[in-house]
């Protein structure tokens, strides 16, 4: 299996990182987990996810080119802490996680 996770700025949750790394140590052949901080184009802004406003008043939400509810992602985050993230997937449609049949 080869994953892929992004993950929001987890310099302050090393101990959920590192049961992530054990997760795939133990579980996946290949895997990437990924971490940046959101840009906004518009207004230069560079942080986390959230909606900033700008020196104009203007309010922006960094995007990436994904599109996930800042909700998933939280309820993500807490199955990847808790371990239970096995045998999930993203529901675009829905938008929302799913729980996979075997």
């Amino acid at each position: 299996a080869i994953s892929y996770v992004e993950v929001p700025n987890m310099q302050n949750n090393i101990e959920a990182v590192l049961k992530v790394i054990q997760f795939i140590y133990e579980n996946i052949m290949y895997a990437e987990l990924n971490t940046k901080s959101d840009y906004c184009q518009v207004c230069g802004y560079d942080g986390e996810i959230k909606i900033v406003t700008d020196d104009n008043g203007i309010s922006h939400e960094p995007k990436e080119w994904f599109v996930v509810p800042l909700s998933v992602v939280d309820a993500i985050i807490a199955k990847i802490v808790d371990g239970s993230i096995i045998h999930y997937t993203y529901n675009s449609t829905l938008q929302c996680l799913e729980k996979m049949s075997r």
